[in-house]
């Protein structure tokens, strides 16, 4: 036959509910308070971060990647990953395999290659930057990922320009019919065109010697020495020209043999 409790059972069990009800507060509170803090390191952020559950699809994003890619955190949230971070290949305007689908499958940090394109829902383009981390557990199962971004643009275009220079000054360097040869102060060897290159063939390679080893088969640099010549004069001599501590010096075929 079922017992009543008595009074002092009953006093110990609505202790025990008050006190599961007050851990029960803290742990909600704990956890808006951790929420509160991780969204605000989202925004905080000044790249990209988009994280998806383990099924590639956006669970949240920052007000950066919102930026990038072109859709507000609410229209994103719940799409597939490949929807919203439309990216191609910058060159061939082909598609490229998307960082998360890789990093879930492999459990492991995906980067992206390099000459990759974002393309915004609002149609602006992007030189990217990024890489896929996958969110484990304790137990080490994969319960989602974090892609990280960012626009390199700027970056980009500096070292298309930086490239582009180098083939042309590289091209002009090699189209002259002289030696030419770039000298450090200390009259090394930096760099020497396809002609030096021929002229002294035996002594290849150039650079990262003295000069007037290569050039003249000395221990030590003679008054003729070009550079040298510069250093004391106010005007360049016709045979070379010299700008502070890095000189472009140029022979034509007759003055080689006077070296």
């Amino acid at each position: 036959m079922f017992e009543k409790p008595t009074y002092e059972e009953l006093e110990q069990r609505i202790r025990e509910l008050e006190q599961a009800e007050s851990e029960s507060k803290q742990a909600e509170e704990a956890l808006r308070k951790s929420d509160e803090h991780l969204s605000a390191t989202l925004r905080s952020i000044g790249d990209g971060v988009i994280s998806c559950d383990t099924d590639g699809t956006v669970a949240s994003l920052n007000a950066v990647a919102e930026k990038l890619i072109g859709w507000t955190a609410v229209e994103a949230e719940g799409q597939p990953i490949d929807e919203v971070f439309n990216i191609v290949n910058a060159q061939t305007r082909e598609k490229v395999e998307n960082p998360v689908k890789r990093s879930l499958k492999e459990g492991a940090v995906v980067g992206l290659a390099n000459h990759t394109l974002l393309i915004g829902k609002d149609g602006n383009e992007y030189q990217i930057a990024d890489s896929c981390a996958p969110v484990k557990g304790k137990d080490g199962e994969i319960m989602g990922c974090v892609l990280v971004f960012r626009d390199v643009t700027g970056e980009y275009e500096q070292r298309e320009a930086l490239r582009k220079s180098e083939e042309l000054l590289k091209g002009v360097f090699n189209s002259v019919q002289g030696g030419m040869s770039v000298l450090n102060k200390d009259l090394n060897i930096l760099k020497v065109n396809e002609i030096m290159n021929k002229w002294y063939e035996s002594n290849t390679p150039l650079e990262g010697k003295k000069c007037y080893e290569c050039y003249q088969n000395l221990d030590n640099p003679s008054a003729s020495v070009p550079m040298r010549r510069c250093g004391r004069a106010k005007n360049s001599s016709p045979a070379s020209r010299a700008i502070c501590s890095l000189s472009l010096v140029c022979w034509s075929p007759m003055e080689r043999s006077s070296l």
